[in-house]
């Protein structure tokens, strides 16, 4: 018997000496010594596309992973290395109290570190590292956490990292548009195709308000109508943001934008009886209030919160001083999509194809495009089928290719035709006219976008030489031509970033870089970019982007929240002012938005450890507890 027991715990110590050593020793911060300082030099080394992290399953299963085998093989260079998850639970986090700060690196459970033999051993990927190193402890079950990573050398702590969420996965080629008579952009494609329109401008009209009004100066709306001859266009969508001064109740500020913005829905209605697609955000202005307090004697109010603020307005004496101030930020800022209106717009469904083929006779292309245009927005819209276009047959031959382009754009960008379909059509157009600059722009942009796909359009110089033709011999204006290197180099990246070419991929981020201060970018197009530095790491250069951007009473909601999402990576950011400005928009112009940032990173979150910050806590417990 006693035989017996001394074998049960001799195999005991063959099979698991790892685990108890394990439970015998307890991590400790090596992070300063000698031993860890190979680990900190090589991360430090590690080219930013190398990334490793922690996931766990829905089973519990917890999983290590590194997506380059070869640096997996120099960071954990001897068998003494390995991993461990640290785990943090959300109930750390309330608005009582700060959360408790242990004396360890880790602050939350921790699971036994598996070493480097057994990481390889329980690999199950190809290319990189994916491999179990246990399971979730049993006291985090049923509740909601997140993972941080420890690297060890033996028992000691060499690097511990916390993730913040950004998704990396997103990138897109800036917009380009395509040519028919003038440059035409598509919405953003939605699932129901009666949602997507086409428009050739956007454009924006501020009009002021006046103290507790919610009426328009009838000479503000007349100089808005004037200047953008809205009498010309369609409008195919409308964005109002209506913006109170920050004084009084914030329920009826409110109120009171709400109806500012439904009385500029009601000025543009004379010029569109349908705005099926309008949209109105209510919110105070504190962006412009505090820009405009910067180093005035009201300054001392920047240091305060938005309720104290709030308080001290009810000083009559203060508020007179600052009327001057909160005067300007009453206001309504439209963003309105335009399109030329098609002259035949009153025409039945069938006078249309009679009256096509008469002005195409006549050779009044100007009508004849006008008609076509109409009859494809009634294609869209479901009151035409597509073979309507049977009926108006437009002639093979050099004369007629305007024509020809026309259609295959709008069809294109109402989504009526493949991408694949409308690039042979476009490229037969070019047989018959080849220095036709509108059809050749459409190529190019057809190219780029089947790029992401198909990497056999981006082999050799064809189609950069061909973009290049665009504005050396066809006269294409010279930012759109920009664009699209810019769009070329994108693709680039990603081919390069495929095959471990770092350098190749970082020399074309530089030319996208000087190509794109030669041109004047919109919040869509800064988003595409910052959103393109960020995935391949180069956090800095997309803040750089976005930040002239920040202080503008009109940026992109998107841009802003992205801003923010990029800045909790700096937490020496979070007391500078356009960290505060820029929170402060954020609640006002969506604040669910603002407060899922601190969901944990599964659920969508950027991380709810950013509440370790007193700054960041404050901020979520007065807006989103």
């Amino acid at each position: 018997m006693i035989l017996f027991r001394f074998w049960v715990v001799l195999i005991f110590l063959i099979i698991s000496p790892e685990l108890i050593a394990q439970k015998a020793i307890p991590l400790i911060d090596g992070r300063e010594d000698s031993e860890c300082a190979s680990c900190k030099a090589l991360i430090d080394k590690m080219p930013k596309e190398v990334l490793f992290g922690i996931h766990t399953k829905s089973n519990g299963d917890i999983y290590f992973s590194m997506n380059n085998i070869e640096w997996f093989h120099k960071l954990f260079a001897n068998d003494d290395t390995g991993v461990t998850a640290d785990f943090i639970s959300e109930d750390r986090y309330n608005c009582n109290q700060p959360p408790e700060k242990k004396k360890t690196v880790y602050q939350g459970i921790i699971i036994p570190p598996v070493y480097k033999k057994k990481l390889l051993a329980n690999n199950e990927s190809k290319k990189g590292i994916y491999s179990k190193i246990g399971t979730l402890p049993a006291s985090l079950k049923d509740k909601t956490f997140e993972e941080n990573l420890i690297i060890v050398s033996r028992n000691k702590i060499c690097d511990h990292t916390k993730f913040v969420n950004i998704v990396r996965s997103n990138w897109e080629l800036l917009p380009m548009g395509l040519f028919a008579d003038t440059l035409i952009k598509s919405s953003a494609f939605t699932s129901d195709p009666k949602e997507n329109f086409t428009y050739s401008k956007k454009v924006e009209i501020v009009i002021p308000f006046k103290k507790g009004t919610s009426t328009y100066s009838a000479s503000e709306l007349k100089s808005a109508s004037d200047s953008l001859n809205l009498k010309k266009y369609t409008i195919q969508k409308v964005e109002v943001r209506a913006y109170s001064s920050i004084e009084g109740s914030e329920k009826a500020n409110i109120d009171l934008m709400k109806k500012r913005g439904d009385a500029m829905i009601t000025f543009l209605r004379p010029y569109q009886s349908s705005l099926n697609r309008s949209s109105v955000l209510a919110a105070e202005n504190w962006l412009e209030f505090f820009a405009s307090i910067k180093n005035t004697e009201f300054e001392f109010l920047k240091d305060l919160s938005k309720s104290e603020i709030k308080k001290q307005l009810t000083n009559p004496a203060l508020a007179r001083k600052l009327e001057s101030i909160l005067a300007s930020e009453r206001k309504s800022v439209a963003v309105l999509y335009l399109l030329p209106k098609t002259i035949p717009s009153g025409l039945t469904n069938d006078a249309l194809a009679q009256s096509f083929k008469k002005a195409l006779t006549s050779k009044k292309f100007s009508e004849a495009a006008s008609i076509q245009r109409e009859v494809i927005e009634r294609i869209q819209q479901e009151k035409l089928p597509i073979e309507y276009l049977e009926k108006m047959e437009v002639p093979k031959s050099k004369e007629y290719i305007s024509f020809a382009n026309d259609r295959e754009v709008y069809l294109l960008l109402y989504n009526l035709v493949a991408k694949w379909e409308a690039l042979d059509q476009f490229l037969e157009m070019r047989s018959l006219d080849p220095k036709n600059a509108k059809v050749n722009y459409n190529i190019c942009a057809l190219k780029l976008e089947l790029g992401i796909r198909n990497k056999e359009m981006l082999k050799g110089k064809e189609l950069i030489d061909e973009i290049n033709a665009l504005l050396n011999k066809m006269g294409i204006d010279k930012s759109l031509v920009r664009r699209m290197e810019i769009n070329h180099h994108i693709l680039k990246s990603e081919e390069y970033l495929h095959n471990f070419e770092y350098d190749a991929k970082d020399s074309v981020m530089e030319d996208v870089r000087d190509l794109y201060d030669q041109i004047e970018l919109t919040d869509e197009e800064i988003y595409s970019l910052a959103k393109y530095y960020s995935y391949y790491s180069h956090r800095q250069w997309a803040l750089d982007i976005v930040k002239p951007r920040i202080s503008a009473i009109n940026v992109d909601e998107d841009l802003l929240f992205y801003y923010i999402n990029l800045l909790f990576y700096d937490s020496s950011t979070y007391g500078e002012d356009i960290f505060i400005n820029a929170t402060l928009n954020a609640v006002n112009l969506n604040r669910e938005r603002y407060c899922s940032f601190y969901l944990p990173i599964d659920s969508g979150g950027a991380s709810m450890q950013l509440l370790e910050h007193d700054e960041l806590r404050n901020y979520w417990c007065q807006s989103c507890r």
